[in-house]
């Protein structure tokens, strides 16, 4: 037995993490932090308490009710001042402050109950006002995952309408329409780039990434706009162009 407790994994002492403790000196994988569950519900359980308050459902007790105090003395008081005196004034106390005091333990117990079934209610119900929120937060994202992916491919159907034209152009193959509508969209990138070319300076000599990184949103949303311009213009002239043609079939 002494040769057994002898061994390595029976020595007293030293830091976990090695043996037969290997990975109890690191924290658990695969478990959320704990809070998890009842994150961001503080704000629904305090809208749901002031409803309660507001329409009545929250319990009002009388500062004499039993489990209270005040109640227990008064009636302690009353059963003293009315019972026979048995004994000595401790003996006769004693057995007055019999009944108030069950009263008292059975109203305290009660009190208990109420609160936690309140507090259950009130928890419950700012679960529930919360799953709500969260399952119409998710349809609200899925949605405008579906709207966002629409507009993706109509942008690339657009951009892909633009390359061609623009490759119609530089190799002399489109009509009148084609110079037209590309002469316009260059003319039309032409009047933002200074604009460009302040933001790229601004972006290159500025050190703080926060200044940058406004910066950088600002030349973003310039491009974004010169492109929805671009494409009203080709589409414009594009959908001009093809009205004109079929005004021109009817005569």
């Amino acid at each position: 037995m002494k040769r057994v407790l002898s061994r390595p994994m029976f020595r007293i002492g030293g830091s976990a993490g090695t043996g037969i403790t290997s990975g109890l000196d690191q924290p658990r994988k695969g478990y959320e932090e704990a809070g998890r569950v009842t994150q961001g519900l503080d704000p629904y359980v305090r809208d749901t308490m002031t409803a309660f308050k507001k329409f009545g459902a929250m319990p009002r007790q009388s500062p004499l009710a039993a489990g209270t105090l005040p109640g227990f003395l008064t009636q302690f008081g009353l059963d003293l001042v009315s019972r026979t005196p048995t004994g000595n004034i401790f003996q006769t106390a004693a057995m007055s402050a019999q009944e108030p005091f069950k009263q008292f333990q059975t109203g305290v117990a009660q009190r208990g109950q109420q609160r936690a079934d309140l507090n259950r209610a009130i928890v419950s119900q700012a679960i529930k006002s919360k799953e709500a929120d969260d399952a119409a937060a998710a349809s609200m994202r899925k949605t405008q995952m579906l709207i966002d992916a629409d507009i993706a491919a109509l942008d690339q159907e657009h951009a892909n309408e633009i390359e061609k034209i623009k490759l119609e152009a530089q190799l002399g193959t489109g009509d009148a329409t084609t110079y037209a509508r590309k002469q316009a969209a260059d003319a039309y990138e032409a009047t933002f780039a200074p604009e460009l070319e302040r933001l790229n300076g601004l972006i290159n000599d500025t050190e703080d990434p926060d200044l940058r990184g406004q910066y950088q949103t600002q030349k973003d949303a310039l491009l974004n706009k010169i492109i929805r311009g671009q494409q009203s213009i080709y589409l414009y002239i594009s959908n001009l162009s093809k009205l004109r043609g079929d005004t021109w079939t009817r005569f």
